[in-house]
């Protein structure tokens, strides 16, 4: 198996991003349950949880709805017009500071859903090695780390991952 340093993955192939290694994203239909709950990708299970707890007699609706998603990318956009329209608004602001605080730990547990649930993906990982994974998104300069001065939060977590996972496998 090649040794590689820098591994970049995203929704799709493209120069930088190899086919093999686009499982690695959000968008990757890998699904996993928590509790009774089905989730086609980690981006459904994310974009839902902004709902949990939503100040709003529709919230179970809108987290269904988010959930029930035919994929990631209408999951996304469907939770985004909630939320946008809350800002445009001035509403739920102390509901959306709270996301806020706590969309880092949301993201680390969909990451160990999915990868604790799928073998094959967790193998998958364990076997990048030490290669620093990147998110090569050309825009999100939080979750990515292709763009100058991104932090690369999604490829980070993925790293703190699979060194769990490779000290579990141990």
């Amino acid at each position: 198996m090649e040794d590689r340093k820098i591994i970049y993955f995203y929704g799709e192939p493209s120069p930088r991003v190899r086919d093999e290694d686009v499982y690695l994203n959000n968008y990757d239909l890998s699904g996993f349950k928590v509790g009774d709950q089905a989730y086609q990708s980690v981006e459904h299970y994310f974009q839902s949880e902004k709902y949990r707890g939503y100040p709003n007699a529709n919230a179970e609706e809108i987290r269904k709805a988010v959930i029930d998603a035919i994929d990631a990318d209408t999951s996304k956009k469907l939770a985004r017009t909630y939320q946008d329209s809350d800002k445009q608004q001035s509403l739920n602001a102390d509901h959306w500071h709270k996301w806020e605080e706590r969309k880092d730990q949301v993201m680390r547990d969909a990451i160990e859903y999915k990868f604790a649930q799928n073998e094959e993906l967790r193998k998958k990982l364990i076997e990048t090695g030490d290669a620093v994974l990147i998110e090569d998104s050309p825009v999100d300069k939080y979750w990515g780390g292709a763009v100058e001065g991104s932090l690369n939060k999604l490829g980070n977590m993925l790293m703190e991952y699979r060194e769990k996972a490779r000290k579990e496998q141990a």
